[in-house]
C-alpha cells in the first residue's frame, strides 16, 4: 500500500512520487489525475475541527495499488480554500526472495537481488569471497617433499590439486590434503581446487621453505631445510628443469658445507637362483625416494620380497625390476634387502641408497652436475640424521 505523510496548511507542499505510476486524488466527487508529476487540487474546508477525507488510487504497469484514505485535521483560517499538493513517500515493497544472479568463488565476489512486487524495485547486494578452507600448511620431509594442506572441509567436497598447471595424485586423510613433487619441483606452484573452484593462494616447498627459515626454528630444523632446497636445485640442475637462472633454483640464496659421501658402494649377495640374474641397482629421484632393483629375464613363478614383505615388481628396457620407495632421507644409510626363491634356494641382495650415491660419485665418468645431485642428497641425508637423532 502506498502512503503519504500529510499534513496541511495554506500552500502547503507533500509529497507523492510515483516514478512510472499514474494515480488519482478524489475528493467530494472531484478527481484529479497526474501521471509523472504532482497533483495539486484546491479543496474547500469542512467545518471546524471536521476531517477532510480524500482518497488516492494507483497503479505501476499492471498492478493495481489500493485506495489509501488519507485524513487533514481542518481547523479555522482565513483563506477559503487551500491548495494541497501530494507527493508520495514511497511503496512499502513486497520483496520476493533473493535470487543468486553471480555465485561467489574463492576468488571472486558474486552478486545476488530481489525485486519489489508491486512497483518493479530491485535491490542487488553482494555476496562476499568464499572463506579460504585452508586453515594453515606445512611442508613434508619424509620419504617424500611436499605440501600438507589443513583445511576445512565436507565429506562430499571435491579437492584436486594442480602442480604448475598439471593435475596430481594427491593423498586425503580426514581434513589433510598432502600433495608431493620431485626434488627438481620446490619452486614449482602447488593449486587446490575445491568442488571446480581454485582458491585464491597458490603454494611452494621453497614459501614454506623460507618460513622456517626466518622464523624462531631450531638450528638443526633450518639445516635440515637448507639441504633439503639445495637437493632441490642441484635436481633442476641435473635434469635441466626450470634451470635457466640461478633465481628459478630452489638453492637460490642458500649456502652450505659441500659433503661427500663416503663408503665402500658395494652390493651384499648371497645364494643363488636359476633364472634370477641380478643386474644392478639404481636410485629413481622422484616423488617419494625409491631403490629400484634390475634382474636380466622375468621373476614369474619366483616368491619375490622387499625387506621381508611383498614386493612391487615392474619392467623396463627388456628387464624386471623390484621397486622398494617409502625410504626416509635419514634412513639413506640403511640397507634394502630383496630375497627371490624359487622354493628351495634363495637369493638375497641387499643395498641401500648410500652405496648408490658411494658408487656413483666415485664413477669417473660421473658428471659435475651429478656429482653435485649426489652431494646435495648425501647432505639432506647427514642432516635428517642429525635431526631425528
Amino acid at each position: 500500500m502506498n502512503e503519504c505523510n500529510v499534513s496541511v496548511s495554506n500552500h502547503e507542499e507533500m509529497g507523492y512520487v510515483a516514478g512510472d505510476q499514474n494515480f488519482a486524488v478524489t475528493h467530494n466527487g472531484m478527481t484529479q489525475s497526474a501521471s509523472n508529476k504532482n497533483v495539486t487540487m484546491q479543496m474547500a474546508p469542512a467545518k471546524e475541527g471536521e476531517p477532510v477525507v480524500f482518497a488516492i488510487t494507483s497503479n505501476a504497469g499492471s498492478v493495481d495499488f489500493p485506495s489509501s484514505k488519507l485524513e487533514i485535521a481542518n481547523r479555522a483560517d482565513e483563506f477559503n480554500f487551500y491548495d494541497i499538493t501530494f507527493s508520495a513517500i514511497g511503496c512499502s515493497h513486497s520483496y520476493s526472495d533473493w535470487n543468486v544472479v553471480k555465485s561467489a568463488t574463492y576468488t571472486e565476489a558474486g552478486s545476488k537481488s530481489k525485486t519489489c512486487s508491486l512497483c518493479g524495485d530491485t535491490v542487488t547486494e553482494e555476496i562476499p569471497v568464499l572463506a579460504n578452507p585452508v586453515t594453515g600448511y606445512n611442508i613434508v620431509l619424509r620419504d617424500n617433499i611436499g605440501v600438507n594442506f589443513q583445511m576445512n572441509l565436507a565429506d562430499t567436497d571435491e579437492v584436486i590439486a594442480t602442480v604448475n598447471g598439471t593435475v596430481v595424485s594427491l593423498e586425503k586423510n580426514g581434513n589433510i590434503i598432502s600433495v608431493s613433487v620431485a626434488a627438481a619441483q620446490m619452486m614449482d606452484e602447488i593449486a587446490i581446487c575445491v568442488n571446480g573452484m581454485p582458491l585464491a593462494n597458490t603454494y611452494t616447498v621453497r614459501g614454506y621453505a623460507d618460513y622456517i627459515l626466518n622464523g624462531d626454528y631450531s638450528d638443526a630444523t633450518k639445516e635440515l631445510v637448507k639441504y633439503m632446497l639445495v637437493y632441490g636445485g642441484a635436481a633442476q640442475t641435473y635434469f635441466g628443469y626450470n634451470s635457466d637462472s640461478a633465481e628459478n633454483l630452489a638453492s637460490n640464496g642458500i649456502t652450505v658445507v659441500a659433503k661427500v659421501p663416503t663408503g665402500d658402494g658395494k652390493v651384499e649377495m648371497s645364494g643363488k637362483v636359476t633364472g634370477a640374474s641380478f643386474y644392478g641397482a639404481t636410485l629413481v629421484h622422484e616423488t617419494k625416494t625409491t631403490v629400484r632393483f634390475y634382474f636380466t629375464g622375468n621373476l614369474d613363478g619366483l616368491t619375490v620380497t622387499a625387506n621381508g614383505g611383498e614386493a612391487v615388481i615392474g619392467a623396463k628396457n627388456n628387464m624386471t625390476y623390484v621397486e622398494v620407495s617409502g625410504i626416509n632421507p635419514q634412513d639413506l644409510g640403511t640397507d634394502v634387502v630383496v630375497t627371490v626363491s624359487d622354493g628351495t634356494n634363495t637369493l638375497s641382495i641387499s643395498y641401500s641408497p648410500l652405496d648408490y650415491l658411494v658408487r656413483m660419485y666415485n664413477k669417473a665418468d660421473s658428471s659435475a652436475a651429478h656429482k653435485a645431485l649426489i652431494q646435495a642428497l648425501y647432505g639432506y641425508y647427514v642432516s635428517a640424521a642429525a635431526y631425528t637423532a
